[in-house]
């Protein structure tokens, strides 16, 4: 496919500069003319060491919006970069926590400058398809989001918990979403699948959401962003917190808080508040659909804040021990962009390990 760079899943130190010219080309060849206020969006922390390369080829303005829940930076040249991008305000995050977060081995000094992210294009009223109807069941759990988020698998534990203190009842668990890791997918359909009194329905990735089909859940868990769709949709929603996957509350109803708990709201058990929400029928779906109008202003006014000068900062100099870089860049070329091949995908996890420390 031509709009698909297996580069990209590499830091850039391991990429030759025969590889990144030849990418560059094919970067323009598809985006042709591009405007000299044009500014690039990243969204990952490896990504965007891509963005601020590709920016400085095109003289445009990269900037670095971080959009997952852990970031934390362990390597020096690492931080550098990201520190040259906050001070021309070209950084920011999901939530406050987010860039303190990503600093906190070196740095205490630094604002939480962060913009809400809107999910309001993710859910429309379009018909369920037939095979994620759910059948006959007591209740129906549900949950939106990537399989591979750090909360999933304690999320999977603690519904595997609950469901068997019920043996006498029936339910159904309704995941929607998935990840480009299919391990992680495989995973929750193997756990979640071998529970006597659970039928589960696992969509995979999926856009747009069918509102019909969240309505079918009697509570949803989720995290960060995915929160606001089940709520919009009328359902008790648990945000689970980004640190220790501990249930933070009912969120709209005991919480305003999606990702990260505040100070005063301690760590809930997830087997818990799902006692409460369906067994004590403490809180109940109700019967609306919010479709949300989002209001910009806040992002652009922060772009207006940004450096007014074009600068860019020299990837060459986010480095890894030269031994790392050899075999990763061995392995990666002779045999990790062979597309589609078993040892491919064997030797992108083995560079995923390689890297794994940022």
């Amino acid at each position: 496919d031509q709009y698909e760079f297996p580069e990209f899943r590499y830091e850039p130190c391991v990429v030759s500069d025969r590889q990144k010219r030849k990418l560059f080309n094919r970067v323009q060849s598809i985006i042709k003319d591009i405007l000299e206020d044009s500014i690039i969006e990243s969204h990952e922390l490896l990504v965007a060491e891509w963005g601020e390369w590709l920016a400085s080829q095109l003289k445009i303005r990269h900037f670095a919006y971080i959009l997952l829940e852990h970031n934390t930076i362990t390597n020096n040249s690492v931080y550098d970069f990201f520190r040259y991008k906050y001070e021309r305000r070209e950084l920011a995050g999901i939530v406050k926590e987010t860039i303190p977060d990503m600093f906190i081995n070196f740095s205490k000094d630094v604002e939480g400058y962060f913009l809400p992210a809107y999910c309001t294009n993710v859910y429309e009223n379009i018909p369920c398809n037939e095979k994620y109807k759910v059948g006959p069941a007591d209740y129906t759990i549900g949950s939106i989001g990537r399989t591979n988020k750090q909360c999933v698998q304690p999320m999977v534990e603690a519904i595997i918990r609950f469901v068997s203190s019920h043996l006498d009842k029936s339910f159904n668990v309704l995941y929607v979403g998935g990840s480009m890791d299919k391990a992680s997918e495989k995973l929750v359909v193997k756990r979640l699948s071998s529970l006597p009194n659970v039928k589960l329905y696992f969509t995979g990735m999926i856009f747009p959401i069918s509102v019909e089909m969240v309505q079918q859940m009697d509570v949803c868990i989720s995290t960060a962003g995915s929160c606001r769709v089940s709520r919009n949709c009328g359902i008790p929603t648990v945000p689970l917190d980004g640190n220790d996957s501990k249930a933070i509350g009912v969120f709209g109803k005991t919480t305003e808080k999606s990702l990260f708990r505040s100070p005063n709201e301690p760590p809930i058990e997830i087997e818990d508040i799902l006692e409460e929400i369906l067994i004590e029928g403490k809180y109940k779906k109700e019967n609306y659909v919010e479709l949300v109008d989002v209001d910009f202003e806040g992002h652009w006014d922060f772009i207006q804040k940004m450096s007014k000068e074009k600068g860019y900062y020299d990837i060459n100099n986010i480095s890894f021990p030269w031994k790392r870089r050899l075999l990763a860049r061995f392995l990666g070329f002779y045999y990790g962009l062979i597309p589609g091949s078993l040892m491919s995908r064997l030797i992108q996890k083995m560079i995923t390990m390689i890297f794994r420390f940022r």
